[in-house]
């Protein structure tokens, strides 16, 4: 809404741009010469806030969806379109404030920055523009996170970005989202000194196994129609540190280099070299730590370990073993024998997890928990 005024050929207007809900979004003055065909218009937002239950970004912008509701926060937009008889241009500069919303990640706490826009229509930004976001809660908790990009015509070109998480880094490598739609694209997550302990913690494996291990290393991704899945990933322990797997959530355990030596169906066995691996694994403290990460068939992302260390128990055991004369003579062994405290390992752990189960429950736990309260009837 607005008025117009034309004197000595010059157009001026003042007008309030709403939503459909009668809510002002920004004022605009127009200027035109009927002369020389020159003009423009400038928009200015002042303060915009967001609030749960009223204005929402989704409903600004289609380009806004991945901020879900409800945000809360303040921008502000100042911009405008220029032009001649024969051509027009348009800037602007989005400034972000404080922003918290639903994102596909998790939620995002603090989202702050400027956006310098050099055309609004297409919508184009040259690289460098900087988002900061206090904290992503998302599948393991995110600390200070950083993004540099870019866009143009076709795609979101990510410069990088920097994620606290478990105590150190996860660095993005420069990558671009496509806006085609179902267009598949990809990078490389480096990780230095990531500290697991939360991340096992958050995943299936959480109630079945204690894992504190500070790494580094490199996890190559790709992301199309059918998930996220990862290629040639590597990890390794950066110190010392400590793994223990409950009994029952083994289904297979391996060592020397591979061979299976116990299977779960036998966990009640008597045998004492299995009982020993098992006892092995239940307190580990190991130097040496490598891992290998790729995506195997059905959604699922296989992770291969292979782990050097020493029994450590909390209570300390006996390097003497007792055995009766008719176990030796019978070789046979009725008795459960405790793993001597030091007993060197060396063990290859081969395990999987359904990686698009775990991100499609992610995802609709998500959207749970953003969609709106039932309204009884």
């Amino acid at each position: 809404r607005g008025a117009v005024q034309l004197k000595s050929q010059v157009w001026h207007g003042d007008f309030t741009l709403s939503d459909p809900s009668g809510r002002a979004l920004t004022q605009a003055k127009l200027i035109h010469n009927g002369v020389t065909g020159i003009g423009g218009i400038g928009l200015n937002t002042g303060d915009l806030s967001f609030v749960e239950g009223g204005l929402q970004p989704g409903k600004l912008s289609p380009l806004a969806a991945m901020i879900g509701s409800p945000a809360k926060g303040q921008v502000q937009f100042q911009g405008g379109v220029d032009w001649t008889g024969a051509a027009s241009t348009s800037h602007g500069v989005l400034d972000v404030k404080h922003l918290d919303f639903r994102s596909p990640a998790g939620p995002v706490k603090g989202l702050s920055g400027r956006v310098v826009l050099t055309s609004l229509a297409p919508l184009l930004a040259a690289p460098g523009q900087v988002l900061h976001a206090d904290g992503i809660a998302g599948l393991a908790a995110v600390g200070a996170t950083e993004v540099s990009f870019g866009l143009d015509e076709k795609a979101i070109q990510v410069g990088g970005a920097s994620l606290a998480l478990g105590g150190g880094t996860l660095s993005l490598r420069p990558f671009e989202i496509p806006f085609a739609k179902d267009a598949a694209w990809g990078g490389v997550a480096d990780l230095t000194g990531v500290e697991l302990r939360d991340l096992v913690e958050a995943s299936p494996f959480g109630d079945r196994m204690d894992l504190k291990a500070k790494v580094s290393g490199e996890i190559p991704f790709s992301v199309s129609p059918q998930g996220l899945r990862v290629s040639g990933g590597a990890l390794h322990a950066i110190e010392p540190g400590r793994l223990s797997i409950r009994r029952e959530a083994l289904s297979e355990v391996a060592s020397d280099g591979g061979t299976p030596v116990a299977k779960a169906p036998a966990l009640n066995t008597t045998d004492p070299l299995s009982d020993f691996v098992y006892q092995a694994m239940e307190n580990l403290d190991f130097s040496a730590l490598d891992a290998k990460v790729d995506s195997l068939a059905e959604g699922r992302l296989g992770i291969v370990f292979h782990i050097k260390g020493e029994h450590n128990p909390p209570t300390r055991t006996s390097s003497d073993i007792r055995l009766s004369w008719r176990e030796i003579v019978g070789r046979k062994i009725t008795q459960k024998l405790p793993l001597p405290s030091g007993t060197k390992v060396d063990l290859t752990l081969d395990t999987s997890v359904n990686l698009d189960q775990l991100l499609a429950d992610f995802a609709d736990y998500q959207k749970a928990r953003g969609s709106a309260p039932v309204q009884p009837r």
